[in-house]
């Protein structure tokens, strides 16, 4: 089954269904969606002391989704620096995850190798020297 994003009538039904006390799972089953669906939407869209409500909600949703992951990790200057040496170093984007995830056990200094082939080629295609070995 493929993932779709909630859309904002569901996210209006889920903060009406929310206020009036449904479970989670009953909403769930209302909208049919999967109820780790409707607590995840729930904890990631509450504001700071104030309740779940879809436009608040739809206004974090519509944020988060303007950025991609892989810009998000790239602006996290201490990961990129450590990823840019090591590549220059000559290691492999697998090799570089590896070492990532011994040293470093906090979210930010989470990433994908995948995400590193991403930044090589990003930065090839600028004219960059990162994919030749040294």
């Amino acid at each position: 089954m493929s993932y779709t994003y909630l859309t904002s009538v569901e996210r209006y039904k889920i903060a009406h269904m929310y206020m009036a006390k449904f479970s989670l799972r009953l909403i769930a089953e209302r909208i049919n969606r999967s109820p780790s669906t409707i607590s995840r939407e729930v904890k990631r869209n509450k504001g700071m002391g104030v309740p779940y409500w879809y436009d608040w909600a739809q206004m974090y949703a519509d944020k988060r989704k303007a950025k991609p992951t892989c810009a998000k990790r790239k602006s996290h200057q201490p990961l990129y620096n450590i990823v840019v040496q090591s590549l220059r170093d000559g290691l492999s984007p697998e090799i570089i995850l590896g070492r990532l995830n011994r040293e470093y056990r906090t979210p930010k200094m989470n990433i994908s190798h995948e995400t590193i082939y991403q930044w090589v080629l990003k930065y090839s295609l600028a004219g960059g020297d990162l994919y030749q070995s040294p």
